[in-house]
């Protein structure tokens, strides 16, 4: 699975750059913050239904039918990752029993958008090799558990 993953990245980094790129120009200019959550289940499912859930200043952009991107407006650190998790919740009511890898990080952690992108995946594919299932991961997680 985790290669699908890097087959991913590869896939939607220039996407997935592009899909931050107004955040940028706020964090830059008035520190700003941003997140960015994937998630990603070993089925198809409709992921669409986060659109609605969100709140207007957020994003949703599906890559597959299998993984989609939310950036949470001005949030970082546990504030994106209580924001994802909420998204979570959602999920499972929706999916019972349909597992569900997601992973966070948070721009003001990283220098680019394109060195945060790439932290990003490479968590992804740590919980999922580490089947750490139905739980918002970020860096803490992953360094912890090596």
């Amino acid at each position: 699975m985790s290669k699908n993953i890097q087959k991913s990245q590869k896939k939607f980094t220039s996407e997935l750059v592009d899909f931050v790129t107004e955040f940028n120009h706020r964090y830059a200019r008035y520190d700003l913050n941003y997140s960015l959550t994937l998630i990603y289940s070993r089925d198809e499912v409709d992921f669409n239904s986060f659109e609605s859930e969100i709140r207007k200043t957020d994003r949703f952009l599906l890559l597959e039918d299998n993984l989609c991107a939310l950036l949470f407006d001005n949030t970082a650190g546990s504030g994106a990752i209580k924001a994802a998790d909420n998204m979570l919740t959602k999920y499972e009511a929706k999916h019972f029993g349909k597992p569900v890898y997601a992973a966070s990080v948070s721009i003001n952690d990283y220098n680019t958008s394109t060195e945060m992108i790439s932290k990003l995946f490479y968590i992804l594919r740590n919980a999922i090799d580490l089947n750490i299932e139905n739980k918002v991961v970020d860096k803490e997680d992953i360094e912890s558990a090596y």
